[in-house]
């Protein structure tokens, strides 16, 4: 019976073994700082602006911690992002967000 080469199995090996150390360093719970989760290739992607504080500015927010964040009106967070964004509301461009840093750090 004739025999047939595979090549790059190695490398798959190696690749797959990497991706398995970056998974496990992504799992349980991590708290991101909003501008590496928002870098700026996302925010000039999605938004007019060159950071994620330039477009909370613009909206007339200030959250320079946590607190005041969580402090932003929902409602009105979610009509500043939908009407400067490619984003029907924050929800929507946390979760592109997280997508993009997640496949980042897997190494995607």
């Amino acid at each position: 019976m004739a025999k047939t080469r595979i090549d790059g199995l190695d490398q798959l090996q190696r690749d797959l073994k990497k991706l398995d150390r970056n998974a496990k360093k992504l799992s349980g719970k991590h708290s991101v700082p909003l501008d590496e989760l928002f870098t700026a290739s996302f925010m000039r992607k999605y938004t007019k602006f060159r950071s994620i504080d330039a477009l909370l500015e613009a909206g007339g927010f200030h959250a320079s911690t946590d607190k005041e964040f969580d402090a932003i009106p929902q409602t009105e967070l979610d009509a500043h992002i939908a009407k400067t964004t490619k984003f029907r509301n924050w929800d929507a461009m946390l979760d592109e967000a997280v997508d993009e840093y997640v496949s980042a750090q897997l190494g995607f």
